[in-house]
């Protein structure tokens, strides 16, 4: 056992984990809308910084206890804060350690916080970063889900550092976009340009707040109010330290509508219920097929790809190569179908499909991107009497993105189902 290790562990056991704060502006005014818990060990000590206490941790349980008593200690500090009911807390949480079961001892302060907050009105936002979505995208969306139940909001942090990222944010939904420092630092490229602009779409779709990390200037001010920012943090507004004495009057932040219900459904029963279907065979509907699969390798920023085969035999050797290649330049590749294993090809996810599924009958091809939204969607017609390129199916072709974002999130439940989420937490 290191010696960092060694003092994480004396550090849990002795329950020592503080926090300080970091406030949340509104860019227009300045006026604070929320604080951010930042977790430190003691003063002093090799172990007060964040990075500290993180790279010493060795399993997913010690992270699971770092963020645990680090919450307590945030949730019991801001609600008995006089005047804090109605304010926001942004609280973040380590992916490796989601879901981790842990003692009582560590258990029951937690939820005593977490129920003292709700019952106060404390506006509980929790932060996810854009790399944990991409590491596991299934978990991250089981435990967005699982937070909202609870009825905190969602932050994505980091966003713009991994551009491949922003192809999520229509399926996570999150109340709060913060961008990446650098975009502040690194302004004016056409790359950056192209970040901005995508999460500009998405807040002005939905109504989501966007915060611009970093700001240390009032240069940086002006840079974060181009970028579409509506809220600020750094240390142009205040560095981290304890809660003031006076919170000033609180402000709602953003919580976006949550996203379709399609439990249950496919995506023809989503996009036929709006547009009317027509006939076509195979040999038609390839062409159309292979058409999303090369506007997905163009587009600059990279979409999310999802294909329901019917079967693991229509996914040929010729699809696999495509799909491998897909791969390599797209943050989500999936492919669902009878029998298709969890790895049909390099880099593309699979999931098998139960033989009385209704998505079995159909053949889907969805790409959803920061500014691209296409679906075709398939329903074979059942006559096997015909094969090859003379299959004849009733189709839809759409752009319409929110018909889109709801056949694809259909597929994703699927292709990124709880189960799987559940074991990925154990098994980490």
């Amino acid at each position: 056992m290191s010696t960092s290790h060694r003092e994480l562990v004396e550090l849990l056991h002795q329950r020592a984990v503080r926090c300080v704060y970091q406030p949340v502006v509104d860019l227009e005014d300045r006026h604070v809308v929320a604080y951010e818990a930042l977790m430190r060990g003691p003063a002093g000590s090799p172990m007060e910084s964040p990075v500290a206490l993180l790279n010493a941790a060795r399993t997913q349980t010690e992270l699971a206890t770092l963020d645990r008593l680090a919450h307590t200690v945030a949730l019991r500090e801001m609600t008995s804060h006089p005047g804090a009911a109605g304010h926001a807390l942004f609280l973040n949480i380590e992916p490796r350690g989601i879901g981790q079961q842990l003692p009582e001892s560590l258990e029951r302060p937690w939820q005593a916080g977490r129920d003292a907050a709700i019952d106060s009105g404390l506006q509980v936002v929790i932060e996810l970063t854009e790399r944990a979505l991409l590491d596991d995208p299934g978990l991250m969306l089981w435990s967005v889900g699982e937070m909202r139940d609870l009825g905190a909001r969602i932050a994505l942090d980091d966003v713009g550092a991994l551009p491949e990222s922003l192809a999520f944010l229509p399926v996570v939904r999150p109340d709060v976009v913060k961008l990446d420092l650098r975009l502040v630092r690194e302004h004016g490229s056409l790359e950056i340009a192209r970040i901005t602009h995508a999460v500009r779409a998405y807040a002005e779709a939905s109504g989501a707040a966007v915060v611009a990390e970093g700001v240390e200037t009032e240069r940086d001010h002006e840079v974060a109010l181009s970028l579409g920012a509506t809220l600020g943090q750094g240390w142009l507004y205040g560095r981290p330290g304890g809660l003031p004495a006076e919170l000033g009057a609180c402000r709602d932040l953003a919580r976006v509508p949550p996203g379709p219900e399609v439990d249950g459904q496919t995506p023809f029963e989503v996009v036929a219920g709006q547009r009317r279907p027509r006939p076509g065979d195979k040999g038609l509907l390839l062409p159309i097929s292979h058409s999303l699969e090369d506007a997905a390798r163009a587009l600059a920023i990279p979409p999310l790809l999802l294909g329901c085969f019917q079967d693991v035999q229509f996914f040929t050797p010729h699809t696999q190569a495509r799909y491998t290649d897909l791969a390599a330049g797209l943050p989500l590749v999936g492919a669902l179908g009878t029998s298709m294993p969890a790895s049909p090809a390099p880099g593309v996810r699979g999931a098998p499909l139960a033989e009385q599924d209704a998505l079995v009958g159909e053949w889907n091809v969805i790409v959803l991107g920061a500014h691209y939204a296409a679906a075709l969607v398939a329903l074979d017609r059942g006559d096997f009497r015909t094969q090859g390129r003379d299959r004849r199916f009733d189709y839809v072709v759409t752009h319409d993105r929110d018909l889109v974002i709801a056949a694809a999130q259909t597929l994703l439940t699927r292709l990124l189902r709880r189960e799987d989420a559940e074991e990925s937490r154990a098994a980490g």
